[in-house]
């Protein structure tokens, strides 16, 4: 697939054939009087120093090739004195130049250094193109392209094949034989065939049943943790009680299972690697990319069908603690998975001295706990919020007084208004003990990724301050993770993303979902619903704009999934609530989208999840063919493993097969 990102094998001595993915040719040369040194310094690297790209010297009249990683922006630096590996961006006395540039994959770039130009007279840096890079984009329209049409050819054909099956079973009832025998199955049933009493007794249950359902409060769920109140009005004076039960039936939110399906397909694709874009993995330190949000909007999704599982049960006056040890259950079971993921990672990671014990599932059972274990102790029965319900018919919503104005309006938080002063104590003391708790050799209040930090002043042993410190302390070096995102660019030491203080923000990330799972509750109808949605998505974001100054690196708390931040929550979830908005107008209230194939995604998110870590790896989810060195046979191979998946999703759906923990 080499024609998608390159145009010749060989150019002017290149061997073009020789570069990996994210990389171009440097031809390196020197018309200073004497031998300069070149450094680099990557717009990946915050505040970091220039470090030495070349070990031997550039001397004049004479040209060094060398290959070089493109896929950030860098700033070149020729120095007269070679024998510092890392130098200050500023006060360096040896400087010749510098010269920022944004080079290309697979390009061919000519760059060196003159004593006079003509933009007056001294050293100058040039940079100039030999051979232009290539579009590293198209491959993503190409290879998007090509699932549409893939997907639309699968959807003709299946709809084609119930098409023909209707069209024979058609035929054959047109057949004399046939359709005399089927009048007659009809008109007279078989022998021995008559109705037990066994079947009429389960007849008459499933109807008592679906009676006492309706004859309940309206917005109750048992079954299905995306099952809600229909989108109707209740009943007036005029309304009969068989139009009630006829409206009484309880409808399903296919935009939560469609939110969750995309937030588990995100996680699939970026873990196969995304296509080696960097956009679509993990930030390196501050900053948000599309990988960063795929873990808390699923913690975010979880806290949503926190109320909708659990309303009914509390409704039904069910014992709490029954409901409370399968919670203890579940989130037992999640933590325990964690940990056999952690040992699916490499052939050392079950060595019991190096296990690491911090994880995604372990940090989601441990929300799931919390969350639900407040929500189903701590909260109070919440009646629906709209007036036009609550009130007879001919009372307008003028007549209110301004108390009841406000307990209408508040009424979704008024019902967990003790959980959340809970959970924002937690925030609070998170931010308390990040910014005060003094860390042995780091700066106090101290939030970066240590090594090179700081123009390397900081030790690799400071990353995360006191996130870091906190999981070093109870788990020791050996039980974190050793190869954090920060590690290759920073040169930090062990950190885990998943770590114990990050629990505590997000706790406000699970609660967050929850508030909204108790919109849908509180609030019957589709404008109640996204105007609260709306809401609650801008009063986060600009809470989340403020503590970051609205900028990836600076701010008093900055965006970064490593550290869990304040910031990075609330971003988070106002944009998780933006999206949840869109889907839930798109397929639920307008239903210009059956939500398919994420819904089907999303209903078994958790064996997805798991599969996907143990068979990574495998075929015929994972495979290798050659170097595989450019960004359309990476992203295929990643878009591969993540439409299989899907497929399986589907199959499992149309099987009516799902996995709970």
């Amino acid at each position: 697939m080499w024609w998608f990102e390159t145009t010749v094998l060989s150019y002017k001595g290149f061997n073009m054939s020789q570069l990996n993915i994210d990389e171009a040719w440097l031809n390196i040369s020197s018309m200073f009087g004497i031998p300069v040194w070149l450094y680099v310094l990557s717009d990946n690297c915050q505040e970091c120093p220039f470090q030495k790209f070349l070990e031997y010297p550039i001397l004049a009249n004479f040209s060094y090739k060398s290959t070089m990683n493109v896929q950030y922006g860098t700033t070149f630096r020729f120095r007269t004195e070679g024998n510092s590996t890392h130098v200050s961006v500023s006060d360096d006395e040896f400087k010749v130049c510098d010269l920022p540039a944004k080079l290309g994959e697979f390009g061919v770039y000519s760059i060196f250094v003159e004593n006079e130009s003509s933009n007056g007279p001294g050293p100058h840096c040039v940079l100039k193109c030999d051979l232009e890079p290539v579009d590293i984009y198209l491959p993503i329209f190409g290879t998007l392209f090509f699932w549409i049409i893939i997907g639309l050819i699968c959807s003709s054909v299946a709809k084609n094949k119930t098409s023909l099956i209707a069209g024979l079973k058609l035929i054959m009832c047109r057949i004399p034989f046939v359709q005399r025998s089927l009048l007659v199955d009809r008109v007279m049933p078989p022998e021995n065939h008559e109705p037990d009493s066994q079947s009429l007794n389960a007849s008459k249950v499933t109807s008592n049943s679906e009676a006492e359902q309706c004859n309940r409060t309206l917005g109750e769920h048992e079954a299905n943790v995306s099952e809600v109140a229909p989108l109707v009005e209740s009943p007036t004076g005029s309304q009969s009680v068989q139009s009630v039960r006829r409206d009484c039936v309880k409808e399903r939110l296919k935009s939560l299972d469609a939110f969750r399906g995309l937030c588990i397909l995100i996680m699939i694709f970026v873990d196969d690697g995304g296509g080696n874009y960097y956009f679509f993995r993990h930030c390196t330190w501050d900053g948000l990319y599309v990988a960063d949000l795929a873990f808390p909007w699923f913690i975010w999704i979880c806290g949503v069908c926190i109320p909708l599982s659990l309303h009914s049960k509390k409704s039904s006056g069910s014992p709490k603690l029954p409901i409370f040890f399968v919670i203890l259950k579940r989130s037992i079971k999640l933590i325990l998975l964690g940990l056999m993921v952690n040992t699916s990672t490499r052939a050392t990671a079950a060595q019991l001295e190096n296990l690491r014990f911090p994880g995604v599932l372990q940090r989601f059972g441990i929300c799931y706990f919390v969350g639900a274990s407040l929500f189903l102790w701590d909260s109070r029965e919440c009646t629906s919020s709209d007036t036009s319900q609550n009130r007879p018919h001919n009372q307008a919503t003028e007549n209110l007084s301004r108390l009841e104005r406000w307990k209408v309006c508040f009424d979704d938080i008024a019902a967990i208004s003790f959980p959340w002063m809970l959970v924002i104590a937690c925030a609070t003391l998170h931010t308390v003990l990040i910014f005060t708790l003094h860390v042995p050799h780091c700066p106090t209040g101290y939030l970066g990724p240590g090594g090179l930090h700081r123009n390397n002043s900081i030790s690799k042993q400071c990353v995360g301050g006191t996130t870091g410190y906190v999981d070093r302390l109870i788990f020791g070096q050996h039980h974190i993770h050793n190869r954090p995102t920060s590690k290759a660019v920073y040169d930090s030491g062990p950190f885990d993303p998943e770590g114990l203080l990050g629990v505590l923000t997000s706790l406000l990330q699970i609660w967050l979902g929850v508030q909204a799972g108790l919109i849908l509750l509180t609030y019957r109808s589709s404008s109640a619903r996204v105007y609260r949605f709306l809401t609650w998505s801008a009063f986060c974001g600009i809470v989340g704009l403020l503590l970051c100054g609205g900028f990836k690196n600076e701010g008093w708390i900055p965006v970064n999934k490593n550290l869990w931040s304040l910031s990075f929550v609330l971003v988070t979830s106002s944009a998780a609530l933006m999206l949840l908005t869109v889907l839930y107008l798109v397929v639920d209230v307008f239903k210009l989208w059956s939500g398919s194939p994420l819904m089907e995604t999303g209903m078994n998110s958790i064996l997805l999840y798991l599969g996907h870590e143990v068979c990574h790896a495998m075929l015929p989810w994972h495979y290798s063919y050659g170097r595989m060195e450019t960004h359309i046979s990476r992203l295929f191979e990643s878009s591969w493993g993540t439409v299989l998946w899907i497929t399986f999703a589907i199959y499992l759906h149309k099987r009516k097969l799902f996995f709970v923990v």
